[in-house]
């Protein structure tokens, strides 16, 4: 079973060893976190990761496993769409605005050379912080 979804910082002159801490979410199990890391209440593995008898902390990441079996399927489902694409060899020009703000352009680096019209945009609305997690507990 996951135990959760982090990335790691790559090292840097003058880092600490606590820079490193995998950052991500964890899964809401204690015994699965206790199994991957055993300082899970004050973990030196996982940052932001707390536990006490009250709970866990307010800084701590969690999923359920609803939204941990949520989240595998979407990144599924994206690797499959993007290696359909590329069999297609589908390469669309479609820069997203999200609200009135066109964040794509802003920071390509071929955005000097770009041939695209207003038609290529893509209007996408804003939305509350981990939304896509609540919207996909019960379809995996």
């Amino acid at each position: 079973k996951p135990v959760g979804f982090y990335f790691q910082k790559i090292m840097q002159k003058g880092s600490k060893n606590m820079d490193y801490r995998l950052q991500g979410y964890s899964t809401d199990e204690i015994s699965l976190l206790e199994e991957f890391d055993t300082t899970y209440q004050n973990s030196k593995l996982i940052k932001s990761m707390k536990y006490t008898e009250k709970g866990f902390g307010a800084y701590t990441k969690l999923c359920s496993n609803d939204q941990v079996s949520s989240m595998l399927t979407l990144v599924e489902q994206k690797i499959n769409e993007a290696i359909q694409a590329m069999i297609e060899g589908k390469f669309d020009i479609n820069p997203k605005v999200i609200g009135k703000e066109n964040v794509s352009c802003t920071y390509c680096p071929f955005q000097d050379i770009c041939f695209h019209t207003e038609k290529d945009l893509v209007y996408l609305s804003k939305q509350e912080k981990n939304a896509f997690l609540k919207e996909g507990e019960g379809n995996a």
